[in-house]
C-alpha cells in the first residue's frame, strides 16, 4: 500500500505530534487530537512521501516513531535535498527525488 501525502498527512505528517516546532515543547500546540495514531496505520505499509522539510509537514518524533515501527521494511521518498536530514536520523531506504524525476517503485508481495 503506497500512502501519499494526501491520505494520511493531508493534515501533516506531525497530527502524530502535540506540537509544531523544532521541539516537543515548542511551537503552537494542536487544537484536536490527532485523526489517528501511528499504530492505526497498517502493518504492510510499503511507502511514505513527504513534499518538504517544513516543520509542520515532517517533524523529528513522526519521523522516528514510523521508522521504530516500520524499520528498513519502509521507503521514504523526499524532494531534493532533505535525504540527508533522513540519514542523519537514522532512517534508511530514502529517495530523493527532484522535480520531474521519475522512480519505478514495486510494492512488496505480502502487501496484498
Amino acid at each position: 500500500m503506497l500512502i501519499l501525502s494526501f491520505l494520511f498527512f493531508k493534515k501533516k505528517l506531525n497530527d502524530f505530534s502535540e506540537r509544531c516546532g523544532i521541539a516537543s515543547f515548542i511551537g503552537p500546540k494542536r487544537f484536536r487530537p490527532p485523526a489517528l495514531i501511528i499504530n492505526d496505520l497498517p502493518d504492510n505499509l510499503d511507502a511514505i512521501l513527504i513534499s518538504h522539510n517544513h516543520l509542520d509537514h515532517l517533524d523529528y518524533p513522526s519521523v522516528k516513531e514510523l521508522n521504530k515501527r516500520y524499520g528498513e521494511r519502509l521507503t521514504w521518498f523526499c524532494g531534493r535535498g532533505t535525504r540527508q536530514w533522513f540519514l542523519d536520523n537514522h532512517v534508511k531506504n530514502v529517495v530523493e527525488l527532484d522535480w520531474w524525476e521519475e522512480y519505478h517503485f514495486s510494492v512488496r508481495k505480502d502487501s496484498f
